[in-house]
């Protein structure tokens, strides 16, 4: 059994406004290029690459999210480019 994935209502209206899919979710999720913990603002940040982003100069699915266990609540997901990346606070890129 994977891990259970929770969508806050924030977080299902942004994917739908950005074309983001539950499935790539599901992919950073289970297996994210970095995750690193957000001190000030108490929350993890994962990212990913996508197969098929919509749009072509931002290939990669950023999530914010709770700790992962056996469930983790997503707050948000966006997509971004290696210089949103960096912005966010990820190293690995």
């Amino acid at each position: 059994m994977g891990i259970r994935i929770k969508l806050t209502t924030h977080c299902r209206q942004r994917i739908q406004e950005r074309g983001i899919d539950i499935k790539d979710i599901e992919k950073v999720i289970n297996d994210p290029l970095e995750t690193f913990y957000d001190k000030e603002r108490q929350n993890y940040k994962s990212f990913g690459k996508s197969k098929d982003p919509l749009i072509k100069e931002q290939p990669y699915l950023v999530l914010i999210h709770s700790k992962i266990n056996s469930s983790v609540t997503i707050i948000t997901a966006m997509w971004a480019d290696k210089g949103g990346l960096k912005a966010i606070g990820f190293s690995k890129f």
